[in-house]
Formats: structure tokens, sequence, C-alpha cells
């Protein structure tokens, strides 16, 4: 697998994949750089977003930045 697969390559729901190209979030590694208040800022962010892409992260050994 890539080092920081495009998220393309994720298996992400429509609504966290619509999130993440408005944010210009185009590979895992971008996402990592965000907290959870940059993707919760989004107007289309729900708990069940913000839960799915934890998750991808953790699955691949990274989590959002802090603050």
């Amino acid at each position: 697998m890539n080092e920081d697969p495009a998220i393309e390559e994720l298996e992400l729901s429509i609504r966290s994949q619509g999130v993440l190209a408005d944010l210009g979030v185009q590979s895992l590694g971008q996402l990592a750089a965000l907290s959870q208040n940059d993707i919760g800022a989004h107007p289309r962010v729900t708990s069940l977003v913000l839960r799915e892409l934890s998750e991808i992260l953790a699955q691949n050994g990274l989590a959002f930045r802090e603050g």
C-alpha cells in the first residue's frame, strides 16, 4: 500500500469523501495534518463523519493533529 494513499483509495462514505473534497484534502497525510476542529467546522460534518475519519486514520497508524 502507498505510504500516503489518496482519499479515493480509501473506503469512505460518500458524505466523508465530499467533505474532504470540499476541504481540498487529497491524501491520508493531508487529513492527519488537520485537527478535529478543522474538520468539524465544515457544515456537512456529523459525528458519524468524524468517527469514520478518526477510524480510517487509526487503521493507518495516524490521528488528527492536536488542537
